[in-house]
């Protein structure tokens, strides 16, 4: 699986108190109702970055939010985003195909669209994941090539699909599993990208 780290220039201001913060935080999309989790280290009032934590096809589990926490002890202030509604994630994979199936079905970019792309992109990929083929990498590495982004891609070996989430293999699904290895170094590959961003 491609984990997109996704991040923007946005600086939020939070008074000062404690540690590590947890607010769940409801938002609309037209006339759905949905509900993010922000987390944040409100011991400190400085302005810092915002990183938008998009889930996996479950939908806004604990592995998202965990995320957000993670980010949020970095300095960070964190945003795991609700992509199907409020409290709506499932654990069976044919529920969770369909509602990330009908989210991928609302637009469809074309190869075009990635010279909007402003920011720069960070892709971290398991190299054996049998659910994104060579060919799809190829057509992603030739649309940011073609459209100048400034991206890095990295695949990480004997990695497959879900490969960060320590709770896939609960699932027991052929081609997802936790890799400890990949996870650890696709977490600090995102540290430094983020540190080089933001900087």
């Amino acid at each position: 699986m491609k984990h997109l780290y996704f991040f923007g220039a946005m600086c939020v201001a939070i008074s000062a108190s404690a540690a590590v913060k947890t607010e769940m935080i409801e938002y609309k999309d037209g006339e759905t109702v949905l509900q993010g989790m922000i987390a944040y280290d409100d011991a400190s009032t400085a302005k810092r970055p915002g990183v938008v934590v998009v889930h996996e096809w479950w939908g806004l589990n604990d592995h998202a939010k965990n995320s957000a926490k993670k980010l949020a002890e970095l300095g960070y202030v964190a945003f795991a985003a609700d992509m199907y509604g409020k409290g709506v994630f499932t654990d069976d994979p044919a529920e969770a195909g369909k509602k990330s199936g009908a989210l991928k079905a609302l637009g469809s970019p074309t190869p075009p669209d990635a010279k909007n792309i402003k920011g720069r992109v960070l892709v971290c990929h398991g190299a054996d994941d049998p659910f994104v083929s060579a060919a799809e990498v190829a057509a992603f590495k030739k649309e940011m090539d073609d459209a100048k982004v400034k991206y890095q891609f990295i695949a990480y070996p004997a990695a497959v699909h879900s490969f960060t989430n320590p709770d896939v293999d609960r699932h027991g699904m052929e081609g997802a599993k936790y890799n400890a290895a990949a996870d650890k170094k696709s977490w600090e590959d995102m540290k430094a990208f983020f540190a080089a961003a933001f900087q």
